[in-house]
């Protein structure tokens, strides 16, 4: 053996006496312990993923409103333009009766 790999050599052994006992603990059967922190494991996993699919539903759901929201002030921005416009000529007409002013649509009363 090379001088430089004597030092090595005790490594290698603890690595695997390491790998023996474990080898060994997991023929054994696994401990009650580890049974009950493998359950709560799994449940902690599990109540993990419901609570990450809710706050995914949750964002979807939102995100679907959003969209909603977005849709129906597309399709109602051109009727509440008219609206607004409509009750300026409205009140535009309303205060140009109140001063007995002409409204200049005498060319369509002929």
């Amino acid at each position: 053996v090379p001088p430089e790999d004597k030092g090595l050599l005790p490594d290698m052994a603890s690595r695997k006496f390491t790998m023996m006992t474990q080898r060994s603990a997991r023929a054994s059967g696994p401990d009650p312990e580890e049974e009950e922190d493998e359950a709560a494991r799994r449940k902690r996993k599990m109540d993990e993923a419901i609570a990450e699919k809710k706050r995914q539903r949750a964002l979807e759901q939102s995100a679907a409103t959003a969209r909603t929201v977005e849709d129906y002030n597309r399709q109602h921005r051109s009727k509440r333009l008219m609206d607004v416009h409509s009750q300026k000529r409205l009140n535009e007409t309303k205060t140009k009766l109140k001063k007995g002013e002409s409204l200049g649509d005498d060319k369509f009363f002929d």
